[in-house]
């Protein structure tokens, strides 16, 4: 509160009295009171701010961990929430201002989500963030049964009494089909001769054994299809139209992974009895073809001998050079 004191002079001048003008001087005390302070309104606390600005893509089935950073305002204490981020993902805090998300995708897709930071004052500041999910590039896969970004499974680097080549295996199983038919069973000969030591039990991938299976096709129009070797060598999966049926040997890589892995995710096999077809020929017949219990639990990879004429599936596979 405070005071001031105003004087006034006043001159007075009288016409009607003889007596001499004396010059009066009156003080007036006038008490003024302030209330500065009482009535503005007080200034406003700083609340905090959220300064990231993006996140960075994840990858499925790849850890993912981003940070948020934000500023504090007056109050130091922040806590940080979430409320529509992606079922997969979990907020820990790394510092006062930091905040850590974290898990591990398991599908491909974008999602859009908010974090709000909070302070102890109840003042907030919100943001929204969009994070991509992708499969990693399919040079970039690493580790056998790595979903890469075309959907397709990498089943290892390997070399078959040759170059090495990336193998990457279809994710949907065609069939069930025969694996070649043929009207005339007389041609199963031709076939055999056709297809050469490939098609034993030599070290091979299958490769070699499609092509002699598609070249004999050609030139015997009395061979119907399709079957799995003509659908393996038709199919246009994810862009690519180098697929083919698979060998013996290239199958028994991945059978080591055990049925629980085979049955599961990236591969989901059909259990057994289901049975899965191979490029290798059984015994002296070439009208007698492998097939693969690929999820047996008593037998893995038991060679099963089979008229090639019978329906099974069959899991397409294709190749780059390593």
């Amino acid at each position: 509160m405070q005071k001031s004191l105003i004087i006034l002079s006043l001159l007075a001048t009288a016409s009607f009295s003889e007596a001499p003008v004396v010059a009066q001087t009156y003080q007036f005390r006038h008490h003024l009171y302030s209330v500065y302070g009482q009535n503005e309104a007080p200034s406003e606390e700083n609340g905090p701010l959220i300064a990231t600005t993006s996140i960075p893509d994840g990858v499925v089935n790849q850890t993912y961990e981003a940070q948020i950073e934000a500023a504090a305002g007056d109050s130091p204490e922040l806590t940080f929430s979430s409320g529509n981020k992606p079922a997969w993902m979990s907020l820990h805090p790394v510092t006062g201002n930091v905040t850590e998300l974290s898990g591990i995708p398991i599908a491909p897709g974008t999602s859009s989500f908010s974090v709000t930071v909070t302070d102890g004052a109840n003042k907030f500041d919100s943001k929204p963030f969009i994070i991509t999910v992708k499969y990693r590039p399919c040079d970039e896969a690493v580790s056998v049964g790595d979903l890469c970004e075309d959907s397709l499974i990498y089943i290892g680097t390997h070399s078959f009494s040759g170059p090495s080549y990336r193998y990457f295996m279809m994710k949907e199983d065609l069939g069930p089909m025969p694996f070649y038919i043929a009207s005339d069973p007389s041609h199963w000969a031709g076939l055999e001769a056709a297809l050469g030591p490939d098609a034993y039990f030599g070290d091979s991938d299958g490769f070699g054994v499609q092509a002699g299976i598609l070249g004999f096709t050609n030139v015997n129009p009395s061979v119907t299809t399709p079957s799995a070797a003509t659908a393996c060598a038709e199919a246009n999966v994810q862009g690519y139209d180098d697929w083919y049926a698979p060998s013996h040997s290239i199958i028994k890589k991945i059978l080591p992974l055990g049925q629980a892995a085979l049955e599961g995710e990236p591969y989901n096999y059909v259990p057994d009895p289901a049975q899965y077809w191979t490029t290798h020929t059984f015994g002296s017949s070439g009208s007698s073809i492998s097939m693969l219990n690929v999820t047996s639990a008593s037998s893995p990879g038991l060679m099963v001998a089979g008229s090639a004429q019978n329906p099974r599936y069959v899991r397409c596979v294709r190749r780059d050079p390593a």
